[in-house]
């Protein structure tokens, strides 16, 4: 008798772990390991990770747009979020956008608040030396989501001493 439900016991977890090699090919595996992770709702152009496993989901250029050197100009993305409370948005560059066309976001990063609903867009800086043109569909920048901390600000008359003191602005030295 102890053999056969042992036998059945083994025969239903190959059955489960077959089924979840097959789920796991089909769709986002996070999704069933962690289903309470944060749901970000968006209307108009999806933010998209190029691989599953990326930390920034690519925003793209709602319009062709061109930008001239020593310029900014906030470029739309056609992209409207509703993050989740306990959460907020970074809009970061691309590690490409310097390279390849000499712009930057010039924000970087730029917030967005769990409560903003307008259309997502993007501080993008031309510090090259010739007119930049990015076309409809483009990518040309990255989202990331991030849990927000509340703190509160307590004013002090004295704050703790620390090794480095007030030392910033690369006052540690070159190494």
């Amino acid at each position: 008798m102890h053999t056969f439900i042992i036998t059945a016991i083994i025969a239903v977890l190959a059955v489960l772990a077959a089924a979840l090699v097959t789920i796991s090919h089909r769709t986002d595996i996070g999704a069933l390991l962690m289903p309470d992770r944060p749901v970000v709702k968006y209307r108009g152009n999806q933010p998209r990770r190029q691989h599953r496993t990326d930390a920034g989901a690519d925003l793209k250029c709602s319009e062709t747009t061109t930008i001239h050197p020593g310029t900014q100009m906030l470029i739309g993305t056609g992209t409207y979020l509703e993050i989740p409370h306990g959460h907020y948005g970074e809009v970061v560059p691309r590690s490409s956008l310097p390279l390849k066309y000499d712009c930057t976001v010039a924000n970087s990063p730029g917030i967005i608040d769990q409560d903003y609903r307008g259309e997502i867009k993007v501080n993008v800086y031309n510090f090259g030396t010739g007119p930049v043109t990015f076309q409809a569909g483009e990518r040309i920048a990255q989202l990331l989501i991030h849990e927000a901390t509340p703190v509160e600000f307590k004013h002090t008359t004295r704050l703790s001493n620390t090794e480095r003191g007030t030392g910033g602005h690369g006052s540690t030295g070159k190494d």
